[in-house]
Parts: structure tokens; C-alpha cells; sequence
């Protein structure tokens, strides 16, 4: 019997020549490493931002509001801003701003803009700015952002044969490291299906009462943390819940006025809704809390279901 000792369950690593000279290898990353190229900027500049009458630091909806009321003149001196936290970030240096003025709910309010410092390129500010302005001109390109990823609605490409369309995008993230804030960008597709909503929920009820289930439960349960798209206008909602109490005969406060969401939805984008007894799909705003009330069927499911990605076919023809 061979002894443990002469056998060798791994290589050993060849012995190194001290005089044995290295190889240069050049190698590359998806990371890219973010340069104003216009001389006048020399990076994010930091602003105080206080109001008189004075405002709680923690009364943050208000001193947006505020804000916002008076951002055309405030972009007139710096351009293009976001406030965060007690702060106002600007690629513009003004050493001397006027008092703006702003308004809000029947009160005015002066809006005073202190310039502080020029942010350093590891500051964690200086990386949430530039976050911020990266999403702002994906916005302008008229990209439609899902969390991170943003897409190319108008570049889509169909699959009629299977009722899908891809959306063409980008996963950029940005992070920070020891030189500064890097962008790191990664090639991204949406898968959003053609036929709607409502006939999804069709095929989910009757399977479920073909099993004697709850089928109400079973649609809950499929669509709640979804991604729907909105054929009148293409935007991306997440499914909060589904209110089987609701439907487009339900009424709603519009300045004063009650008005059903299936009048809304014919006067503001000209959709008739066919089926009167459909429940609605619910989507909460992160930012403000308010929910909107969705029609399933004007709404299109994004991704992929299980026997969606069984077909050979149609994974054959994504690839």
C-alpha cells in the first residue's frame, strides 16, 4: 500500500527563479471613472439652504415644496441642482446668490443659498449628486428607469410569435472607491408582454377554480411585487396589491369633482374600458405614500413566468 505522504491530491506550485522577470498584462473592467470635461467645473459644489421663517430640518416634504416653488429661478444661477438632506448640490460655483423667494400654501418664504465647499471626489455626497444627475439624463433620453436599469422603451423589439417585447438598457450602479466614485455599466433587457393584464387574470381565476382554490388569493398572489407597464403612456408601475372591491365604475376626488376611473381614463388618454366588473391593481408611490389605482386591462406584465421560460422556442429566440 502507497504511504499518504508520496500521494499528491493537488499540483505544487512550480518553484519561482528569483531572477525570472514578470510580464505586463493590461487588463480592462467595466468600471468608468466619472471627469468633468468642461474647464469651469471643478466638481460638485456644496450650498447651505435655510428659509426664513425657519423651517425643522426634519420637515423635509415642506422644504421640497418650498423649493420647488421657486426652482426656475434658482436654476437660472445654478443651473441644473438637487437639495438633499439641508444641502443643495450644484456643478456651478456662485459665491454670491440673491434671496429667492418661494411659496407655499398661502405662506412666502425666503430661501437663503449659502455657497460652502467644493465636495471631495470620495464624499458621499459627491457620489449621490452624481447618481442623481446620471438618472436625470436618462430621463431626458426618455429612458423609462426600473430600479437601477434603465431602458430604451422606443428601441423595443418584438416577438409577435409569443406576444413579448424586448426593451433595450443598462444596468449602471454607481460606487464608491479609494480614487472616487466609479460607474459601472452592464448591458440590461425587460421582457414586457404584449397582452394584458386583465387576460392574465382570466387564466389565473380559472385555473384556480378548476382546482377548487381560491382564486382570488391565487392572483394576489401572482401579481402582488410585479412590474406592469401602461400602454397609454409606458411607464413601469409595481403591483402593490389587487382591490377586488374596486373597479372602473369606482369614483375618486378630482378637485373637487367625483369622477369614475374609466371616465378618467377616456377623457385623459382616450381608452375605453371594455370589461366594467375588473378589479384594480394598486401601486403605492415610494416618495409620497399615495397610491394609484390601476386599470389590468390598459396594464402589460413585464418578465418571464415559469412555463414561459420551459418553452424552448421562445427562450431559443431571446437568445
Amino acid at each position: 500500500m502507497e504511504s499518504s505522504s508520496a500521494l499528491s491530491l493537488f499540483p505544487k506550485r512550480p518553484a519561482r527563479d528569483a531572477k525570472a522577470v514578470g510580464q505586463k498584462l493590461q487588463l480592462y473592467s467595466n468600471y468608468f471613472q466619472i471627469e468633468f470635461d468642461q474647464a469651469g467645473i471643478q466638481g460638485v459644489n456644496k450650498y447651505t439652504c435655510k428659509f426664513d421663517p425657519e423651517i425643522p430640518d426634519n420637515s423635509k416634504g415642506l422644504r421640497k415644496d418650498i423649493l420647488k416653488s421657486a426652482r426656475d429661478k434658482i436654476k437660472e444661477k445654478l443651473e441644473f441642482y438637487i437639495d438633499w438632506g439641508t444641502c443643495v448640490y450644484s456643478l456651478r460655483k456662485c459665491a454670491d446668490l440673491p434671496v429667492f423667494e418661494g411659496e407655499h400654501e398661502g405662506t412666502k418664504y425666503k430661501i437663503h443659498l449659502e455657497w460652502v465647499q467644493i465636495m471631495e471626489s470620495t464624499d458621499r455626497d459627491h457620489m449621490v449628486f452624481l447618481k442623481i444627475f446620471f438618472n436625470s439624463c436618462m430621463r431626458s433620453l426618455r429612458f423609462e428607469t426600473i430600479g437601477p436599469k434603465s431602458f430604451n422603451v422606443k428601441a423595443g423589439h418584438s416577438l409577435n410569435a409569443h406576444n413579448i417585447k424586448v426593451w433595450p438598457g443598462f444596468d449602471a450602479r454607481m460606487i464608491m472607491k479609494e480614487a472616487g466614485a466609479l460607474l459601472n455599466v452592464d448591458v440590461a433587457f425587460k421582457v414586457v408582454r404584449t397582452d394584458t393584464c386583465l387576460g392574465y387574470i382570466a387564466e389565473l381565476r380559472k385555473k384556480a377554480e378548476e382546482k377548487g382554490g381560491d382564486w382570488q388569493a391565487a392572483i394576489q398572489e401572482a401579481l402582488v411585487g410585479c412590474t406592469v407597464v401602461t400602454r397609454y403612456n409606458q411607464k413601469t408601475y409595481r403591483v402593490e396589491r389587487v382591490d377586488f372591491g374596486m373597479s372602473p365604475a369606482t369614483t375618486f376626488d378630482k378637485n373637487g369633482e367625483q369622477v369614475s376611473y374609466a371616465d378618467y381614463y377616456k377623457t385623459r388618454y382616450n381608452e375605453t374600458i371594455k370589461d366594467p366588473n375588473q378589479p384594480l391593481l394598486i401601486n403605492k408611490d415610494r416618495k409620497t405614500g399615495n397610491e394609484v389605482a390601476l386599470i389590468p386591462e390598459l396594464c402589460q406584465l413585464t418578465g418571464l413566468t415559469d412555463q414561459m421560460r420551459a418553452n424552448f422556442g421562445l427562450m431559443k429566440d431571446l437568445a
